[in-house]
C-alpha cells in the first residue's frame, strides 16, 4: 500500500518504465487529483512537455476505441471523416502526438461496460490501435503512461489486471491529515 505522496514521488519512474498503472481505493481518496498533477510532476523531473487525456470509463462505448465516422457533405460529393479515437485527444483539445509524451488517465474503469477492460488489452500491450473503417494502424509516437483507477466496485478481468502494476492507496494516517 502506498500513500498519495509516495505515488507522486514515483510518477517519473513509472513514466520512464512504460508500465501501465492501476490504482484502487475507496471513492474520494484523491486518486484523480494526483493524476491530474502527473503531467506537471513528470514533466518537471524529466524536462518534457506532457499532455494528458482524461477518460471517464463509465461513459465509454466500444466506438470510442476506434473513433467515430462523421458525414461531411458538400455541393458535389459526400464523404465520411473519422474522428481520432478517444485516447488521442488531450484535455486541451490537441493530439497526444503533439507533445513530448503523455499520460492517458482512465478513471473508474470498474464502472465501464464489463467488456471494456478486455477491449483495451491489445492497446495496453502495444500502444497501437487499428481503426477498421479507415484500415489504419495508429501508433503512439511516445509511449504514454497509462494510469487506470477503480473504486473496487466490481472485479476486473485477470488478463487486464496482469498488464497493470497495481497499487492500493491507503487512507491517510492522522499525521498526514494534519
Amino acid at each position: 500500500m502506498l500513500t498519495l505522496s509516495q505515488i507522486k514521488q514515483r510518477l517519473p519512474y513509472y513514466y520512464e518504465s512504460g508500465i501501465s498503472l492501476h490504482f484502487t481505493s475507496a471513492p474520494g481518496r484523491g486518486k484523480s487529483t494526483v493524476i491530474a498533477e502527473a503531467p506537471i510532476i513528470v514533466g518537471r523531473v524529466l524536462g518534457k512537455r506532457l499532455g494528458i487525456v482524461t477518460i471517464n470509463a463509465a461513459m465509454l462505448t466500444p466506438m470510442h476505441l476506434m473513433g467515430f465516422g462523421v458525414p461531411k457533405h458538400s455541393e458535389d460529393h459526400s464523404e465520411m471523416i473519422f474522428t481520432d479515437p478517444f485516447f488521442w485527444t488531450t484535455d486541451e483539445g490537441k493530439r497526444l502526438n503533439e507533445y513530448d509524451g503523455g499520460i492517458v488517465f482512465i478513471d473508474e474503469v470498474d464502472k465501464a461496460d464489463i467488456e471494456f477492460p478486455n477491449d483495451l488489452l491489445r492497446e495496453l500491450d502495444r500502444m497501437e490501435f487499428y481503426v477498421y473503417e479507415t484500415r489504419e494502424m495508429v501508433r503512439a509516437r511516445h509511449r504514454p503512461l497509462v494510469i487506470i483507477t477503480s473504486n473496487n466496485e466490481k472485479e476486473l478481468p485477470d488478463a487486464f489486471l496482469r498488464r497493470c502494476f497495481f497499487h492500493y492507496i491507503k487512507f491517510p494516517d492522522k499525521e498526514t491529515m494534519q
